[in-house]
């Protein structure tokens, strides 16, 4: 038996949990075992929270029903992988890493501790990532997708879906007033929510409208619902829709 890890890293929720979703993805495909290398560092815990760690342990649902590298004996037989060592792997045939059979088993264990009927509201849920800066984050790529974009692919979802009873859920983080374009009776609008209501909602789409941001990429990983994808620079899977490229 092969053992694989993901070296520790410091960023955020959707970079980190995107490694570590690779990294059982091709332990999945070449019938290896995964070793939780437990995080111990996270950005955006905004509040200073205690538990925040515990949260994101709970969210991801990984630590109890896979092995412990730290209390793993051999350690010299467990490879690990550096973050761009994973990622080149995976991404190098995105489509033969990432399909139904390697992701059902994860997808299962996710939802295991949390209701599958998450927005309870028996509509056609759309969940739609806009990122947006944050005096906690200087990264600027993602954050200029202009709001015009997402209103257009919104207008695009109500043609194409007209009978389904839709309900479109926008998340992102900023001044309230500046969405106000996308106020409408079949939209919410979770604006500074919770991380972890916000993730388990961009999952819990039957459509999921991604940014460029890993956020919700890693939230397209392990959704079963339509993809509407912003490239950049993580590919997308065969199954997911293109949207046009524009500013990012």
């Amino acid at each position: 038996m092969k053992y694989y890890t993901i070296q520790e890293r410091t960023d955020g929720f959707g970079s980190q949990f995107q490694t570590i979703l690779f990294t059982l993805f091709y332990c999945e495909k070449t019938n290896s075992e995964f070793l939780y290398n437990q995080i111990k560092t996270m950005e955006h815990n905004y509040d200073n929270n205690p538990e925040f760690m515990d949260k994101v342990d709970s969210l991801m649902h990984v630590k109890n029903n896979f092995g412990n590298y730290e209390s793993f004996s051999n350690k010299s037989d467990v490879h690990v992988f550096g973050t761009h060592d994973i990622i080149g792997v995976i991404e190098s045939d995105i489509n033969y890493y990432i399909n139904n059979y390697t992701t059902k088993r994860f997808k299962e264990i996710f939802w295991k501790n949390k209701n599958k009927n998450y927005f309870n509201n028996n509509k056609f849920n759309v969940s739609i990532h806009i990122r947006r800066p944050n005096i906690h984050d200087c990264r600027v790529e993602g954050v200029r997708t202009p709001n015009d974009y997402y209103l257009n692919i919104i207008n695009d979802i109500r043609s194409k879906y007209l009978n389904n009873n839709l309900e479109f859920h926008i998340y992102s983080q900023g001044n309230l007033d500046s969405f106000k374009c996308f106020e409408s009776n079949d939209t919410v609008l979770h604006i500074n929510e919770d991380l972890f209501y916000t993730y388990t909602g961009l999952v819990a789409g039957n459509i999921l409208v991604t940014s460029a941001s890993s956020l919700s990429y890693s939230a397209a990983l392990i959704s079963n619902g339509i993809i509407y994808y912003l490239p950049f620079w993580h590919p997308p899977l065969n199954s997911w829709i293109i949207c046009e490229n524009t500013i990012v």
